[in-house]
């Protein structure tokens, strides 16, 4: 591999030599014998790097290492020795051709992060690891984990050694198991084979003869073992995020700085391959976003043919398990189908995946590009089982187009595998993975004429991009158009590759315009031939970006002559704010530069001091520095924010509740203290129980506090029941001003603003109850720092009922939940705080119910207008249109 070293290889002269086989095995001729086989890679510019190095005459299996810093090298080297009480179990010899650099080789079992695991576990099998036994090291990944397969009374064990401890949760697999998913729940062996016990150790019991993905070959009983696979997928992921109880899981993967990332990693090795990788990525990002997020499901997070184990003859009929749910978490259903059918489409395009101990041929990228993934029979039976699983279940499958995109983000993800694989030809098999990603995104999405909402993607399909400055002249049909083809609503050369690339992916085409303003363009004041009707809604989910790039929609806003006003996120991470506005010939997206606003004059000295985290354009914007917080608002708006501030800060010291101190305040800005302690929205998503409780419980006895605490008439305002109602008629009108964003019978959304403004304005004000509010009162604007409650943006601060506070906290907590950030245990836990608290200040049951039905319409309102969130906000407004309940774990949600 010496004619492929990455770009960066110069920070690590060792490298050289450890990717060189005729090298590596000359330096180490006494123990190898000869040119070894190496992979599983795993290279840190300028710090270390580690591989499996097999040798092919005996079968042993060892580890090589290099790192920057001789001192590290050695203390690899003397983990190993030590936990194996071995001198000789690792040798470090001079690197040739790299004065000053060394090489290490040690055996398998005085791995430098498994070695103290494997030797507690059983310090003979520790000795004797990787010495070429046949069929003991399963799988190996240096200081990752070791596979080993064992031979105990009851029969065969697998056993897993990892250097971190288990993510897997027992309670977890046998809570599944119960549930009727064919899990490999961890076997429970007899002492002498179970070692002393350790998170770092887990066993299982040996299942079947082989897995789906090694027996698959011409067995024409393999498509019925897949379809039987799908159906159990479909019901791990019909059970919901919440029937993972308090069992850890990960959260929902974001791809777009997943995406980031894995391009920040790429360049490292050729920066070439990261700006390819960078434009496929934003192509898949752009159909990801379009389709917004979908139905939150428990997941198995690496889904392959490979983690189905078989036993007995391929066939519909044959006993499976689902295996190596190390990666479990909550996302969407796409997800884990998009992660099966891509790595049969690299199978495809580059052949079998080397066995993982072994090491194997380069993968070499055909001629001719794969069929589509979605036609691979063992894919397509995969989703008719998952279909026909979740079918009576009211889910149906994602469309084609969704899971193609899925099915390109996890390519994406493997795109640099054949570097790890230390195949020589790596380059072009990571370009041809790109390319097939790229293709993914570009493929004619044949939907099927199928009715109802398809799993993970809004029952209103969410809007293409929309490029900043350029008139969207309507939605084109799905047609089997390349990047950058020709096309009736913008043609080859017109708006750029990236209108080539909307249209390919069947989102609305574009004409050129003026950034910033409605300039004159092909088609201006009517519409082009060809053209398309007019798109159905206009908040889309991505613009492009004058200086290149496109920007996720976070949020927009009503304004005034059918404008929104849009925050964004731009290529580079970074808080954006524009506008649609409505045109001639469609709407138009304008972006303003970055921390600029004509409103805000102070804001873009404000945002060199720390992040730019809000900006609503015209109104608001947060910079959140280092000590500081500093607001920014539109002219005459700060010193009263800032005055209310005290007022309430006062009032929460005497209540013994943290409040930030307003530092200074000028005309259009003030500046917070930062408060310690964490959200309980992160705490209820990842703290501790513990914590969790601990916070709600502070929240209680300190919310009545400040709640009784009325000051002198007139120092707070009052926010009254026909305020709310108000408020709630006005958003409710917002979303009938741009049909098309949220399904409901044409004026029902309205009808039932009023009739909850009439309940909420039906008890005499001389009856109502009167508390200090917050008014905007959710898990976000609430820290806990161990020991006392913090509350954030207290300058929208009143005196009303208090039932609204408690009501917008209650219905925020459904929320996180049905995002799936928020389990049903802790979502308790703060719904029990919530009791306690109206039980202490007397809180009528019925004003209660009242608010929070409010509270419900007005946040499918507000949610409509979030391009990621939209299908929920299509739940919350069906909740609230049949007055019923948020309950995202059911089977058949969106």
């Amino acid at each position: 591999m010496s004619a492929g070293l990455p770009a960066t290889a110069a920070s690590l002269p060792g490298l050289a030599v450890l990717l060189d086989p005729a090298r590596l095995g000359e330096l180490f001729a006494d123990v190898l014998g000869a040119p070894p086989v190496t992979g599983a890679l795993r290279y840190k510019p300028g710090v270390s790097a580690v591989v499996r190095v097999r040798c092919p005459r005996t079968g042993a299996v060892h580890w090589a290492a290099t790192t920057a810093s001789g001192a590290l090298l050695e203390k690899f080297a003397g983990r190993g020795r030590r936990a194996l009480d071995d001198d000789g179990a690792v040798l470090v010899r001079e690197a040739p051709g790299a004065a000053g650099h060394r090489v290490a080789l040690g055996r398998a079992g005085a791995d430098p992060e498994l070695a103290v695991h494997l030797a507690r576990l059983d310090p003979r099998l520790a000795r004797g690891l990787g010495r070429g036994e046949p069929g003991t090291l399963l799988r190996y990944n240096p200081r990752r984990r070791a596979v080993l397969r064992r031979e105990g009374p009851g029969g065969a064990l697998v056993t897993k050694v990892t250097a971190r401890p288990s993510p897997v949760d027992p309670r977890l697999l046998a809570r599944l198991a119960a549930a009727g998913i064919p899990v490999l729940a961890p076997a429970d062996p007899p002492r002498p084979l179970a070692g002393p016990g350790s998170a770092h150790v887990l066993h299982y019991p040996w299942y079947g003869d082989g897995d789906l993905g090694a027996r698959t070959g011409g067995d024409p009983g393999a498509p019925g073992t897949a379809g039987a696979a799908g159906a159990a997928l479909a019901r791990l992921h019909l059970l919901g995020p919440g029937a993972a109880g308090t069992a850890p899981r990960g959260a929902p993967v974001d791809p777009r700085p997943r995406l980031r990332a894995l391009a920040a990693d790429l360049s490292a090795l050729d920066p070439t391959l990261a700006a390819a990788f960078a434009a496929a990525a934003e192509d898949v990002l752009a159909v990801l976003d379009a389709h917004g997020t979908g139905a939150q499901r428990l997941l198995h997070g690496d889904f392959s043919a490979d983690q189905v184990l078989v036993r007995g003859p391929l066939g519909a009929a044959a006993p499976l398990r689902l295996t190596d749910l190390d990666r479990v978490r909550t996302g969407e259903a796409a997800d884990d189908l998009g992660c099966f059918a891509a790595v049969r489409a690299l199978e495809a395009l580059e052949g079998p995946v080397p066995d993982a101990t072994a090491g194997g041929p380069a993968p070499a990228a055909r001629a001719d590009p794969p069929a589509d993934p979605l036609a691979d029979p063992l894919v397509a039976a995969l989703l008719e089982g998952w279909a026909a699983e979740a079918a009576p279940h009211g889910a149906r499958p994602p469309g084609p187009e969704l899971l193609r995109a899925w099915t390109a983000h996890h390519v994406l993800a493997r795109a640099a595998e054949p570097f790890r694989a230390t195949h020589p030809g790596w380059r072009a098999a990571t370009a041809g993975r790109i390319a097939l990603a790229a293709a993914l995104v570009a493929a004619p999405a044949r939907a099927p004429a199928a009715t109802g909402a398809a799993d993970g993607g809004a029952r209103a399909p969410g809007p293409g991009g929309v490029p900043a400055g350029v008139r969207a002249t309507g939605s084109a049909p799905a047609t089997a158009v390349r990047r950058g083809a020709a096309t009736a609503s913008a043609p080859a050369g017109a708006g750029g590759p990236a209108a080539g690339a909307a249209a390919a992916r069947g989102e609305a085409g574009s004409w050129p315009g003026t950034v910033g303003g409605p300039g004159p363009g092909p088609g201006s004041g009517s519409s082009p031939a060809g053209a398309a009707e007019a798109l159905p809604h206009p908040v889309p989910a991505v613009v492009e970006v004058p200086e290149g790039g496109r920007a996720r929609v976070r949020r927009a806003w009503p304004a005034d002559g059918g404008r929104l006003v849009l925050e964004l996120e731009d290529p580079l991470g970074r808080i954006r704010a524009g506008e649609s506005v409505p045109g001639p010939a469609g709407r138009l997206v304008r972006l303003s530069p970055f921390a600029r606003d004509p409103r805000l004059p102070g804001l873009p000295a404000a945002a060199r001091t720390g992040e730019l985290v809000v900006h609503r354009l015209g109104r608001r914007a947060v910079v959140a520095a280092p000590e500081r917080y500093v607001k920014l608002l539109a002219r005459g708006r700060a010193p009263r924010a800032a005055e209310l501030s005290e007022r309430v800060r006062v009032l929460g010291a005497a209540a013994g509740l943290a409040v930030p101190r307003v530092l200074r305040a000028g005309e259009h800005a003030l500046e917070l203290a930062v408060l310690p302690g964490r959200s309980l929205h992160a705490l209820g998503a990842e703290g501790p129980r513990g914590a969790v409780d601990a916070a709600w419980a502070a929240w209680a006895a300190a919310w009545p506090r400040l709640a009784r605490a009325l000051p002198a008439p007139g120092l707070l305002p009052e926010h009254t029941a026909e305020d709310e109602a108000r408020t709630l008629a006005r958003w409710a009108a917002h979303l009938d001003a741009f049909p098309g964003l949220l399904e409901a019978p044409p004026g029902a959304v309205s009808a039932l603003a009023v009739r909850l403004g009439q309940r909420l304005t039906g008890l005499p004000a001389p009856r109502r109850d009167r508390a200090v509010l917050h008014r905007d009162l959710h898990d976000q604007q609430l820290l806990f720092d161990g020991e006392r409650i913090g509350a954030l943006d207290l300058d929208t601060a009143a005196v009303g009922e208090p039932a609204l506070d408690l009501a917008n906290l209650a219905v925020h907590l459904d929320l996180r939940h049905a995002q799936g950030l928020l389990g049903p245990e802790r979502r308790a836990a703060g719904r029990a705080a919530v009791a306690a608290v109206a039980d202490e200040l007397a809180v009528a049951p019925a004003r209660l119910a009242v608010h929070a039905d409010a509270t419900r319409l007005r946040l499918a309102c507000v949610y409509a207008f979030r391009p990621r969130w939209r299908p929920l906000a299509q739940q919350l407004l069906d909740a609230a249109l049949a007055d019923g309940p948020l309950d995202p774990v059911r089977p058949g949600d969106r």
